[in-house]
């Protein structure tokens, strides 16, 4: 029998009969390869996840019992599962879906930015009537205009508002009376993409609700506003440590 070395000397010599070789012994044992394959994969992919659960200081134990996780911990719903942890501690928490994960992590995984949201979804704003502009003014940057927009930007912001259902003289009136803040978070907006006011509106009704920062905006979205599930999150969170 020949010795590793020699083995690897004959393959570096014979490269066309170890190919002959290995086409044939892959199409004798094609279904054997796509089992070890896909066995190996799973074991790989186990491995993965279990080292990043105890980098995120979960036990061994908890590390193999998340991998079979099927069910969101939040919403109840079979998705793929992600490890959540929390982003002050570095700490593991459980098992989440990707909108859950995702969601939490816009509200900044505080307790209160939660209640915030589920107080936000049960108040009822009343707008007032839109009111026409001053001629000779353009309404969104309110400098001097002989057009009724004073730019080509200012009249797409004007257009994007009311696609929105908000007229100007209403967008205005809703910054106001957030005093230029998030309805949520209370971050203060600025001309600056990530920062500047995103209008809110209910996917039901298409009724405007308020003005809100990225955030919070994709936050709720992400979890489909809905009150009971940003409950659940809330006392997820408090429940691990972190209100």
């Amino acid at each position: 029998m020949k010795t590793p070395m020699q083995q690897k000397q004959y393959r570096e010599e014979n490269p066309e009969v170890v190919a002959k070789w290995k086409k044939t012994y892959y199409l004798k044992n094609k279904d054997k390869q796509r089992i070890w394959a896909r066995e190996s994969a799973e074991r790989n992919q186990k491995g993965r996840f279990v080292k990043r659960a105890l980098d995120f200081g979960a036990t061994l134990n908890e590390a193999q019992s998340a991998f079979l996780v099927d069910r969101c911990e939040a919403c109840q719903q079979e998705r793929t599962m992600h490890i959540d942890h929390c982003h002050t501690t570095g700490r593991y928490r459980g098992m989440l879906c990707s909108d859950c994960n995702t969601g939490l992590g816009y509200f900044q995984d505080q307790a209160n930015l939660l209640q915030r949201a589920i107080s936000y979804l049960e108040r009822t704003l009343l707008l007032p009537d839109c009111v026409e502009p001053l001629k000779g003014v353009c309404p969104v940057c309110k400098n001097l205009s002989a057009n009724k927009y004073c730019s080509r930007t200012c009249q797409d912001r004007a257009r994007a508002w009311r696609r929105k259902g908000l007229g100007v003289s209403q967008f205005y009136w809703l910054y106001d009376y957030q005093n230029g803040q998030c309805a949520i978070c209370d971050k203060s907006f600025t001309e600056q993409n990530y920062q500047r006011p995103y209008i809110d509106h209910d996917h039901s009704t298409d009724k405007v609700r308020g003005l809100l920062c990225l955030k919070c905006n994709l936050g709720l979205g992400l979890l489909q506003d809905n009150r009971d599930l940003l409950q659940t999150l809330t006392k997820y969170v408090e429940n691990h440590g972190m209100s």
